[in-house]
This record gives C-alpha cells, structure tokens and sequence, in this order.
C-alpha cells in the first residue's frame, strides 16, 4: 500500500511540474512580409527597433539574454557586442555567435533558465520558482497526509 501511494505520489508530482512541449517551426525564407511602404508601419518598426536597442544596452555586454525573434525563433546567449544596428550574442545552446538585427527582434528577456529534463526547452527561472512552489505546497497538502495515513499502524 505503501509504494502504491507513494508510486502515485510521483507520478501526479511529475506530471504537474512538467512543461508542454513547444513545437517551433522555422520560415524557409526568413523573412517577414513587409507593409508595402506604408509610413506608419515602418515607424513601429523603428520605434519598436529602438525599444529593443535601449533594452538590450540596459542588459549590457556580457550579461545573459533571451531574445524572441518576430519569426517565432527564441534564442538564449550573452551579449558579445552592441551596435548602432545589431548585436551579437554567444548562443548557448548552438555554441556560435550570431549577429542579430534589432528590426528582427520581437522582444527581450534578461536571463535566460537551465533546461528542462522532460522538454528539452529552457524555463524562466520565475516561472521554475513559481512550479517548484506549487508543488512543494501540493506536497504539503496532499503528500504528507497520505504518507502519515500509510505508516499508522492503525
């Protein structure tokens, strides 16, 4: 009975903390359709371009970043070099540089988390927190009381 429970107790542990597996898909071209010369559309893009060049200097070089690409793409690495119109950053994951626009960036994130053995795809270490809490309380509620009622002798 005892290593029914407790059999069941890591499976359904298991099972929570696990993350979805994320399917990325990479364009052929690489390219995203423009707007066809439309001013406004080319100023967001400007204004988002800059966005992401004061956010990415804020981080500063050497510091770790993940960088979600408008084309779906996400990339972990340290920030080698920042220029007027690019940057490059040490991918960790594929152990290269790579040189990227800030037009292509979607968004930023500093920091970047360790790999989940289940799914392959790093977490965000807030968002590791916030799992490992949650089952630490499901443990609390769920898996002590089962463990004393299984060792009463009762």
């Amino acid at each position: 009975m005892k290593r029914a429970c407790l059999s069941i107790f890591a499976v359904f542990s298991l099972v929570i903390t696990s993350q979805p597996v994320v399917c990325q898909s990479q364009s052929s071209t690489g390219t995203q359709p423009t707007s066809g010369g439309v001013t406004q559309g080319t100023s967001t893009v400007d204004r988002n371009a800059e966005n992401v060049r004061s956010a990415v200097e804020k981080i500063g070089i050497g510091r770790k970043i993940t960088v979600f690409l408008a084309n779906g793409d996400v990339f972990h690495g340290t920030i080698a070099k920042i220029e007027l119109n690019e940057f490059q950053i040490a991918e960790v994951d594929m152990q290269r540089t790579l040189t990227i626009k800030y037009k292509e960036v979607k968004k930023t994130r500093s920091g970047y988390g360790g790999i989940n053995l289940f799914t392959g795809a790093r977490a965000h270490p807030p968002r590791a927190a916030r799992i490992a809490a949650v089952a630490g309380a499901l443990f609390l509620v769920l898996g002590l009381p089962i463990i004393v009622l299984a060792t009463t002798k009762d």
